[in-house]
Order: C-alpha cells, then structure tokens, then sequence
C-alpha cells in the first residue's frame, strides 16, 4: 500500500516538476536577447563594496574604471581594510576623476554586521540615481558592460537582473558551483519572466535609489549579515518594473570558491535569507525544491523496490530528456556551454545540495559577509 502512494506521489512530482521546466524555464530557453538602441544614456554610479580585497580591486577594478559610457562614476566603498587597499585607492584616484572612495572605519560601523551598512553609505553618497552594483572580485565581461545593463531599461523597467557566472577553473567543484549559479539564474530570471521577480544577485544588477528608498533601505533586515541583494528585490521587484538582461556583454564573472569549507561557508550565508522571502515566493521555491528533490529520490526509490518499473523509468528518462534539451538552449544564452556533458549529472547531484544545506537554513541565519 506505501509503495503504490510513493509511486502516485513520484507521478505528481513529475508533473510538477515539468511544469517548472515548461513554464517559466521553458520561457527562459526560448527567449531572444536584444541588443536595444542606446537611445538614452542616464549617468550611473556604480558601486563596489570591498573588505580586505587588494589583490581583487587590482585586477579587477581598472576594468570597471574602463567601461566605455558617457558619464559615471565608480565609488569604493572600503570596509576597514587593512591590506594595503588604501594605497591603491590614492593610486587610482590620480588616473581617474570619476572615480572616488568611501571609507568605513570599525568605530563607525559598530555592532552592525554584514555588507549592509557600508553599501547603504555608499548608496547615500553615490552622485547619481541609476546604481549598477557588483563585487570587488567581479570582472566585466567586456567595456559594454553598462551600456548593456542600461539598455535594457524602458519604459517602466527600472530594475535590471543581470548574471553572474563564475570563472572556469578545473576540477569538480568547479563545475558544480559553475552550475549552481546557473540553476540559480534560470529559477530567478524565469520567474522574472513570468511575473513573480524574487532574487537577483548583487554582483550584477540595476537599480534606482528611489527603489532603495521605498522600502527604507535594509532597515527591515539590518540584522541579517546577508541579503543586501535578494531581499531589497523580493520587496520592490514586480512584473511591471523587473526585466532581465542576456545580452553577453552585460556578464560579470566572479571568483569560484576554490575549497570546499570556503564555498559551504558562502552558501550557507546566502541560503538563510530565503525564509524572509514573501510567502508566494517561498511557496514557489519550496514547490521547485521538492519536485527536484522528490524526481530523483522516488524515481530511484522506487527502480530498487521494483514497482512499476517501465513506467517510473520511462518518467525519468523522458523529463531528463526535456531538462537536457532546456538546459542545452540556456546554457548556450549564459556562454557555459561546457557544462552541457556534465549537466544532467549535476542536476541529480543537487539532490545532495538539499540534504547538505536545509540543516543550515533551518539553523537560521549567520552574521558573517566575507
């Protein structure tokens, strides 16, 4: 009797399941990104946060300073670094009038915790009103990177959800955090996509100051080291002001953990801010995680105990198909084409993602942002 509820449950998680991959990823795969007309050039300022990141900022800041675009700025907001970051600042400041920073001391700081405060400063001191945020160890994927992220404004779409890949480096873990980013993209630009904007990732994303000022900056969730970007779009994003950006040139990549202690640290400091989404978008997530989940628990459960097995086989390697033709299409909009061989196998081991982090989101959140 168990055996024949798991299996009418594995049969609804399928269907659920190629509901999310139709629906909203679906309408990812299919999209055609468009390079719009520059017809409006609105002075930006673009804001990077940085704690103890020399090494990073000399790499990659002269790339930021380098974006061909009429008028901005660049404002460093240095967080009680103690590397030699200093030095560097006067050094750039000397090549670049439009660049400038803000420094932060402990004193001033205080007990707040996380990146917050120091992006909330340099918010209120940034020249202008369109914000373009990304981190200190995050590169542009070319001198295009804020023509492109403008351009995809107009109208009403002020709030621009960008993406973030990380830098191909060898190894397993390398390719699973590669692909973790990716799933990450297709769900909140899926979603986007069809009215239901939740998340964007800080390292590259658009906004207005007037957004920030709405909801009254990160008061709401000050206390949380995390979610200075995903919680400030979960309250102002909506269908009518959100549009995603594909554009290739718009990329900004990042550096991958490169330790397995340093990546579960990042993620379990992201993942806790979830539980402050909207309802609707827990609900929507929860949805996705169990019919992720359930697809390969079930499906494999139920091949060992042998019930139904042409039938439970069948749904496997069918829905695999249709994520295989889906990722194939989105991984070719994202330029992480070499993921594609490894793919399917990635999206199984996800299934140990859940079982390592829900601990850990349950715990609640933790107070560190580096």
């Amino acid at each position: 009797m168990i055996v024949v509820i798991l299996f009418w449950c594995f049969v609804g998680i399928c269907v659920l399941h190629l509901f999310y991959w139709s629906i909203p990823f679906g309408k990812l795969a299919f999209l055609n990104p468009k390079v719009l007309p520059q017809t409006n050039c609105p002075p930006v300022s673009i804001i990077v946060c940085a704690k103890d990141e020399f090494v990073n900022l000399s790499s990659f800041l002269p790339k930021i300073l380098e974006q061909d675009y009429p008028l901005f700025e660049v404002l460093l907001v240095d967080d009680g670094s103690e590397d030699g970051t200093s030095k560097l600042v006067k050094k750039l400041a000397h090549q670049y009038a439009y660049f400038k920073c803000l420094s932060i001391t402990e004193e001033e700081k205080g007990s707040r915790v996380g990146k917050k405060y120091p992006l909330s400063k340099g918010i209120e001191a940034a020249k202008y009103e369109l914000l373009l945020l990304t981190d200190a160890d995050c590169i542009p994927a070319s001198n295009q990177w804020v023509k492109s992220m403008v351009s995809s404004k107009s109208g009403k779409k002020e709030m621009v959800l960008g993406f973030s890949p990380y830098r191909k480096m060898g190894g397993w873990l390398n390719r699973f955090i590669r692909f973790e980013a990716v799933y990450t993209a297709i769900q909140y630009m899926g979603f986007a996509l069809v009215g239901q904007p939740y998340m964007g990732v800080g390292r590259n994303i658009l906004y207005q100051k007037e957004h920030f000022k709405r909801v009254d900056g990160f008061s709401r969730h000050e206390h949380i080291a995390s979610g200075d970007d995903d919680l400030l779009v979960n309250a102002v994003a909506n269908k009518e002001n959100t549009v995603i950006c594909l554009v290739k040139d718009s990329f900004v990549y990042s550096e991958p953990k490169k330790t397995l202690r340093g990546y579960y640290r990042q993620k379990t400091r992201h993942l806790t801010t979830g539980v402050h989404y909207k309802w609707q978008h827990q609900m929507m997530l929860g949805g996705l995680s169990l019919s992720h989940f359930g697809f390969y628990v079930l499906g494999l459960g139920l091949l060992c105990v042998g019930y139904q097995s042409k039938m439970v086989l069948f749904l496997l390697l069918v829905i695999s198909l249709i994520k295989f033709f889906f990722y194939k299409k989105i991984l070719k909009k994202l330029s992480q084409e070499d993921l594609l061989g490894y793919v399917l196998l990635l999206d199984a081991l996800f299934v140990f993602y859940y079982l390592i982090f829900i601990p850990d989101l349950l715990k609640g959140p933790t107070n560190r942002w580096k």
